[in-house]
């Protein structure tokens, strides 16, 4: 639907648009002027943010303390649900006895629940809190009828907020303060604790400075491998001295052994000194001696195989040598110490391996003992901060501004221009409504579509013309209305299509449709085009088309069907137009009767040897069946429906009556009469 159309449909129903918008804003107006008068005031309650307790809390972690969250429990939209708890309101009630007009007091619930409503139909105290645009303020607003009753519950509900919020954090510190002393008393004991372990760890580990320890393991071990290496250079050096003189003592030759002595074997001494004694007879013989000599022969022999004996002596004899033997004892006695000197090395290493863990062992008590020492002093400093901030909680909550009301105040509701205001708004959209439902409901016809779903044409539309007789067209092109009926005059010779004579019967559902008029202006239409015209009245329950053309009261059709008179008697002609008027005379008792009658058949023939279209106006079908008769006799039915008056169902009966008559019925004509 575009808005040409919406705009077409709202000025259809203006008539039921305004009665309703009227409607509402009367009714608004009236209430206006008898619902009770309220007056509203307002306490404005400031709640700073406590930073040092909210700063304090958090780093403690001890944001849930007594059950309450910062984050929560202090955001604006729950102080506004606090303001309304109703244990509070109930105190306040109580505090004030606040009473309705039958001595009984208010009750919380109903207090609280403002709506504008609810304040118009039940005339009692509301409340009403707000947070202001976010902010940390927050407004009670109280209406009622007595001033000094709303500012006195205003004033009443800012402070019990006030005192309320004060409790509430002094409770908080209360429970901060609380929960820090239990801190930090097992701190304590674990400090306490942590002293004991890092004693405990000294006594049974030996060690009481630990740097000091690995200092003297250090030098210690660095004497111990000096040691070690010195006793193993001696080692070497007695190890070489033996293996020397054994390498005498296994020499085979008397010369090779002469440093190596054994002092203390009387056999290796004499195998010796005789060996001496041989070697000093021969160098004696050598100097008168040839080497071939037989005693040089002999001599060298003995000399040879004492020498045998004497080697073989030593290296049977040679380690109980006391110089030899002297050495290996020395030997045994370094290789000794070097074992103990070895074992305590390992000894110092195996412990200054297990420096490093100890080191560690101690350092995590050492680290241990620090944290703990500082958790403490946080918590020996925060209760200090918890105690001095308490001190200064009572300035975190305080009204900002007192309920106040003057003697020249006015009631804050109802607002005459805010509540018209509402029920214009209201009144439009229930006018709307009604004329969206109307149009919903409407089975009036409205256009060419309707028409065509009727089965039929639409030969014309006819638009609102002037009361009176103004309502016969002028001869003038430019007047809409007689391009109207030209239109309408053309278009039904078109779908009749037939040489002759023409009567056309013009027939409504009810009255008031414009029939009489459209009859009128069609016959005239047809008088100007040069054709001889008859328009005839035969609405006899009705009659207008006389007066429409201003002609005095005269026998008529009537006369005429009753055989008084004749024809050509009642027929008036109208000047300057050529046209030829039928009166309907006067009205009889029973125009059924007239219209059964076989004259009406005579009274068509006669006019149609006369002239060329005979128009006939026949009362309405909601009056009764006359009309039907005379459109069996006619050559053409022409159905005029007013617009957005006449209904479907209507027009759908009519033409099943005349239909099942026998009647043609050429099309429909919309008018706006």
């Amino acid at each position: 639907m575009d808005f040409k159309t919406s705009l077409a449909i709202l000025w259809r129903w203006k008539g039921l648009f305004l009665a309703v918008l009227f409607a509402v804003l009367l009714g608004a107006l009236a209430a206006v002027q008898f619902v009770s008068r309220q007056y509203e005031v307002k306490s404005v309650v400031f709640v700073t943010p406590s930073e040092v307790i909210s700063s304090l809390i958090a780093d403690m972690g001890l944001m849930n303390a007594a059950g309450v969250n910062l984050k929560t429990d202090w955001a604006p939209e729950n102080i506004v649900q606090m303001a309304k708890l109703a244990p509070l309101v109930q105190r306040a009630v109580d505090l004030l006895q606040m009473r309705d007009s039958d001595g009984k007091a208010y009750l919380p619930k109903d207090i609280i629940k403002y709506r504008y409503g609810l304040a118009v139909l039940f005339p009692r105290p509301y409340l009403k809190v707000e947070n202001t645009d976010d902010t940390q303020m927050f407004e009670l607003t109280v209406y009622s009828a007595d001033p000094d009753e709303a500012v006195m519950f205003a004033d009443t509900m800012a402070e019990m907020l006030r005192v309320e919020m004060i409790n509430l954090r002094i409770g908080l510190f209360e429970a901060a303060e609380k929960q820090t002393d239990e801190r930090i008393t097992k701190q304590l004991e674990q400090y306490q604790a942590i002293l004991g372990e890092i004693r405990d760890f000294q006594l049974k580990k030996h060690s009481v400075k630990l740097e000091k320890e690995i200092e003297v393991a250090i030098t210690k071990l660095d004497t111990l491998m000096t040691t070690r290496q010195d006793t193993l250079a001696a080692m070497a050096s007695l190890t070489a001295k033996m293996g020397t003189m054994r390498k005498q003592f296994k020499s085979q030759t008397p010369e090779a052994v002469t440093g190596a002595t054994l002092k203390d074997n009387s056999y290796v001494n004499m195998l010796r000194d005789q060996l001496t004694q041989l070697q000093i007879k021969q160098k004696g013989q050598e100097a008168t001696l040839t080497a071939s000599h037989p005693d040089m022969i002999a001599l060298k022999r003995q000399i040879d195989d004492l020498s045998k004996n004497y080697a073989q002596a030593l290296r049977l004899y040679g380690d109980t040598s006391s110089d030899l033997q002297s050495l290996q004892r020395e030997y045994d006695a370094d290789r000794a110490k070097l074992a103990t000197v070895e074992g305590d090395i390992a000894e110092h290493q195996a412990n200054m391996a297990k420096l490093p863990q100890k080191s560690a062992d101690f350092g995590l008590l050492q680290l241990r003992q620090t944290a703990a020492g500082n958790v403490l002093t946080a918590l020996l400093a925060a209760k200090d901060k918890l105690a001095a901030a308490k001190n200064v909680v009572l300035s975190d909550v305080r009204i900002l501004q007192h309920a106040r009301i003057d003697e020249w105040s006015k009631p804050e509701r109802p607002k005459k221009a805010t509540s018209l205001a509402i029920a214009g708004f209201v009144g439009l959209c229930l006018a709307l409504f009604a004329v969206y439902v109307r149009e919903l409901y409407d089975d009036t016809l409205r256009g060419p579509g309707d028409v065509a779903a009727l089965g039929l044409p639409c030969l014309g539309r006819i638009p609102r013309l002037r009361p009176g007789r103004d309502r016969l067209v002028p001869d003038s092109p430019a007047d809409a209305g007689f391009e109207a009926y030209r239109s309408l005059k053309n278009d039904l010779a078109h779908v009749l299509g037939r040489p002759g004579s023409l009567v056309v019967v013009l027939v409504s559902p009810e009255p008031g449709a414009g029939r009489t008029v459209t009859a009128a202006n069609l016959a005239l239409a047809s008088a100007r085009d040069g054709k001889k015209t008859v328009v005839v009245d035969a609405d006899f329950r009705n009659p207008a088309l006389a007066a429409l053309f201003d002609l005095p009261d005269a026998p008529g059709l009537t006369a005429v069907l009753y055989g008084e008179r004749p024809l050509a008697d009642v027929i008036r002609v109208l000047p300057g137009t050529g046209l030829a008027v039928v009166p309907p005379g006067h009205l009889p008792a029973a125009p059924g009767a007239l219209f059964a009658s076989d004259r009406l058949a005579q009274v068509l023939a006669e006019l149609r040897r006369d002239f060329e279209v005979i128009v006939c106006d026949a009362p309405a079908l909601a009056r009764g069946d006359d009309a039907l008769a005379l459109a069996a006799l006619a050559d053409a039915t022409l159905v005029v429906a007013r617009t957005g008056a006449t209904s479907r169902p209507a027009v759908e009966r009519l033409l099943a009556r005349f239909r099942l008559a026998g009647a043609r019925v050429a099309g429909l004509v919309r008018t706006l009469a």
